[in-house]
């Protein structure tokens, strides 16, 4: 985000509301307060401790959750994105220049709140960061998210287990019932638990592929992935089901395998194995980084902030 900022507003400067302890590199005026972790009251605490900076400010890029900044006041142009299924999760948004990651999500969002918006891709990676490497190689499959119910970590983990196939998970726990169903897969699924960026960095080059297995209940989905884009900038081959619902198909289409959610799993890593050798790392890379590398990003934006001042 700093770094999306600093090359957005201005070339010189920019300003940062974040939490006490953020970094910011040079060119970003970073404006720190102490809230706790949070949506709605952590960003109202922000809110009342950083409201002066609009003062100073010709746009708001507004990468917050519940949008307090935008909606406390409207005489400061500025541009916000919803980052959920609007269904599962949806706080109260601006009424001007809100955007969505995808059509699937823009619907969803008319349809529980009548507001129709437009569709702006703003996930990005560092592209310097997350890169292809000759020498990325590996025999086990990868799966990076948090071990919850809907990321279907313990569904992706049981059925490595039963089919043989070779699974390394990364993440933090936050269901013990789903935690409990990864360590209890012993054979062919190893744990790692939640790791820092070089560590992720390092086992996703190792890796194989990246499995991503959401498993949301009916009629709800993914609104994007994050941690595929990472994995697909590094040209990490992914295979991804989509469920029933979501935006995965949409987002990923022609970058990754998609599964349906009936498809067994061996049969999905069967196929895609077949295929391995026709698959271009390098040229997967190449096409992530054009869509999605914070610089190919910060340029849309700039047209987007040009038509908004307009």
């Amino acid at each position: 985000a700093y770094r999306l900022l600093r090359l957005v507003i201005t070339e010189s400067m920019a300003m940062v509301v974040a939490r006490k302890g953020s970094e910011a590199p040079d060119g970003v005026r970073l404006v720190e307060v102490e809230v706790e972790p949070g949506y709605e009251e952590a960003e109202r605490e922000a809110w009342r401790q950083a409201k002066w900076v609009l003062g100073q400010t010709e746009a708001i890029v507004d990468l917050s959750h519940a949008h307090v900044f935008r909606r406390e006041q409207e005489k400061v142009p500025g541009v916000s994105w919803i980052w959920h299924d609007p269904k599962i999760m949806q706080p109260p948004a601006p009424k001007t220049n809100v955007f969505a990651l995808s059509d699937w999500q823009a619907r969803r969002h008319r349809e529980k709140t009548m507001q129709r918006i437009e569709v702006f891709d703003i996930i990005c990676a560092d592209g310097d960061v997350y890169r292809y490497d000759n020498n990325q190689s590996g025999e086990r499959w990868l799966s990076i998210a948090i071990l919850d119910r809907n990321k279907g970590q313990g569904v992706l983990a049981r059925a490595c287990e039963e089919n043989g196939i070779p699974l390394d998970v990364i993440g933090r726990a936050v269901d013990v019932g789903v935690r409990r169903e990864v360590v209890g897969c012993e054979r062919w699924v190893r744990y790692f638990g939640e790791v820092d960026e070089g560590e992720k960095i390092e086992r996703m080059k190792k890796a194989r592929g990246v499995l991503y297995w959401p498993s949301y209940p009916p009629e709800m989905g993914e609104a994007h992935s994050h941690k595929l884009v990472e994995a697909l900038m590094m040209g990490l081959p992914c295979i991804v089901q989509t469920g029933r619902d979501g935006a995965l198909g949409e987002v990923f289409k022609g970058f990754v395998g998609l599964a349906d959610q009936e498809d067994p799993l061996p049969e999905v890593v069967r196929l895609w194995g077949q295929n391995e050798h026709r698959m271009d790392r390098e040229n997967l890379a190449r096409a992530a980084h054009e869509r999605w590398d914070y610089r190919e990003v910060t340029q849309r934006l700039r047209g987007l902030l040009g038509e908004l001042k307009r």
